[in-house]
């Protein structure tokens, strides 16, 4: 009977720890690498990198996020960037041809003009964007994120700077229409559930890649906005980071995806006539920087588009005119000057004083 229980007994442990090994297995293939460092003090720390988002297509802007946690029983300092700190680099590697990409940038780790404090057992997070035109290429990337950090007890003597170093992996998919099914079903989906924070997100993610396939979706999002303003203008708090990145993703990152098309127009009237001040105003802020607008890309083909502020100098809203009136000073032509000296008579003072700065400023650029 002894045996006969053994027997029993035996495969099972076998199996149970065959499990946890395959389970260690995957945790270990997916999770982020991982480093423990140790402060001149003597405290210890953890810092590691991973990429929050999911499904990565190419062309869009990758979302890093660095993570320095206090394993220590004492609370921990980040001081602010000194002279002695190094440049920062992050290092983009293809393992298929071994091409390599550095990367450099500012990334202060302070809040404003105060240092960071770490409690124990507390971490510390800084999100950075990666630009979109290094991650063109389908596959997977390795990203290594090297920085010096003045960091170590708020009651220790002063410290010098220690270099940290964390990996990360991400796969790049190709973005072609069964992603952007997926991408639209994610958007149809926050909305439906009302989670406007993903909602959000999924918009800013979609309009970073430019396909023009997915006006359609940005459509029933400012559909769903003009319903939810209220006779005053107002949107709901929660949907207004939505309604902004719908509406500058269209002005500014799709200036050049869509030519004047009748459905890319009509959008852009929507836009100029919505019952959201936060809309018009936030449409008429972009449409002014498209003519000093300029990317990796090449020169905008779009700059006439700034015109439709032309079209908004008699907007009800005051800021909204006072932005057309600042910026009639830029473009040319008899037709701004004429409606610059209108914009005089204007009832809000801004606007008026707007409206001169401009002309004064035409007049002088004369030769």
């Amino acid at each position: 009977m002894k045996v006969k229980t053994v027997g029993r007994i035996l495969p099972r442990h076998l199996s149970l720890l065959l499990f946890s090994l395959i389970v260690t297995f995957f945790a270990s293939a997916n999770s982020t690498a991982q480093t423990i460092y140790t402060t001149d003090d003597g405290q210890p720390f953890q810092v590691r990198v991973f990429c929050p988002d999911k499904d990565l297509f190419a062309g869009e802007v990758v979302t890093i996020v660095l993570e320095i946690r206090n394993l220590s029983g004492v609370c921990l300092e980040i001081s602010a960037d000194s002279e002695n700190v190094t440049d920062e680099m992050i290092l983009f590697t293809n393992p298929d041809d071994h091409s390599k990409i550095e990367f450099t940038g500012e990334f202060p780790l302070v809040r404003g003009q105060e240092p960071v404090q770490i409690q124990p057992g507390n971490f510390f997070q800084k999100r950075f964007s990666l630009p979109f035109y290094y991650f063109k290429v389908t596959g997977r990337q390795v990203i290594d994120f090297t920085k010096s950090i003045v960091i170590g007890g708020v009651d220790s003597i002063p410290r010098i700077p220690i270099s940290i170093t964390a990996t990360t992996e991400i796969e790049i998919s190709p973005s072609g229409p069964e992603a952007w099914g997926k991408r639209i079903n994610h958007l149809t989906e926050a909305l439906r559930s009302e989670d406007f924070e993903a909602a959000a997100e999924t918009v800013n993610r979609m309009v970073q890649i430019k396909d023009p396939r997915i006006l359609p979706a940005l459509g029933n999002v400012l559909t769903l906005c003009e319903a939810r303003t209220d006779p005053e203008g107002e949107l709901p708090r929660e949907l207004e980071q939505i309604a902004q990145f719908v509406t500058i993703g269209v002005v500014m990152d799709y200036q050049d995806v869509f030519g004047d098309t009748e459905e890319i127009n009509g959008f852009l009237q929507r836009l100029k006539h919505s019952p959201s001040v936060l809309i018009r105003k936030t449409f008429a802020a972009h449409l002014a920087r498209l003519g000093h607008f300029s990317c990796f890309e090449g020169i905008p083909t779009h700059p006439e588009r700034r015109l439709l502020l032309l079209e908004m100098h008699d907007d009800p809203n005051p800021e909204i005119r006072a932005i057309v009136a600042m910026e009639l000073g830029e473009i040319g032509g008899p037709e701004a000057e004429r409606i610059l000296r209108e914009m005089l008579e204007d009832g809000d003072g801004t606007v008026r004083e707007k409206a001169r700065e401009s002309l004064d400023k035409r007049k002088a650029a004369k030769p």
